[in-house]
């Protein structure tokens, strides 16, 4: 959904990416010469300084969000944002003009997307129906809503390494689909007592994505 690019998997990068994901936001970081391994994307975050080199990439139709005091033309698909603390609006503005939320559908303690499912911090519900995931469930969740609009199916270690907190990230392809299945399988329980179906639709050896609601 949102991924944090530098030349290398600095340390600003990284610390960028873990406030971000802290936030309630997926999340990943990557040098950017990797960025077609995180595909597909909402917004790249990057910094004045290496926006140029984001820009050489063949993505500019992913639009980016340059931190810092550096020039960042405009007109390249991109914006600047001068300090950190004017990012996290706008990454909330960002993910409401994906979904087309309405000023009406804005609650004091969620909001309403335009697929039959409201957010809360704490639970969401999908037509009325009230789930309760943990935190990595809801952030699996809050993923899978975005991307499964713009692909088919989202590889397990992809999944992983946009929904974890960096420590508990699976370094092995083959343990990120062991320990992924397992909170699928956990949050698809709650769909079903809640719902009466899976939200989550497993592909094997292919992935996952939300079944479709809208």
């Amino acid at each position: 959904m949102f991924l944090v690019c530098d030349k290398t998997r600095s340390a600003r990068a990284t610390v960028l990416r873990e406030k971000i994901y802290s936030a309630g936001y997926p999340c990943a970081v990557s040098e950017i010469s990797e960025i077609a391994d995180y595909l597909p994307l909402v917004r790249i975050i990057t910094f004045t300084d290496v926006f140029d080199d984001v820009r050489r990439t063949p993505y500019d139709n992913i639009r980016v969000i340059a931190l810092g005091h550096g020039f960042v033309n405009s007109a390249l698909n991109a914006q600047r944002l001068e300090y950190e603390e004017f990012l996290f609006p706008e990454l909330e503005r960002v993910r409401d003009e994906f979904f087309h939320v309405k000023e009406e559908w804005i609650l004091q303690f969620g909001k309403f997307y335009d697929d039959g499912i409201f957010m809360s911090r704490d639970f969401f519900q999908v037509y009325g129906n009230i789930v309760a995931p943990t935190e990595r469930e809801y952030q699996i969740f809050r993923y899978l809503q975005v991307v499964s609009r713009l692909c088919e199916y989202v590889p397990a270690e992809r999944i992983c390494r946009f929904c974890y907190p960096a420590a508990k990230i699976p370094k092995k392809e083959n343990e990120a689909a062991k320990n992924l299945a397992v909170h699928v399988a956990n949050l698809n329980q709650k769909c079903e007592v809640s719902m009466g179906y899976h939200l989550i639709e497993a592909k094997r050896f292919i992935g996952y994505r939300l079944v479709k609601l809208y």
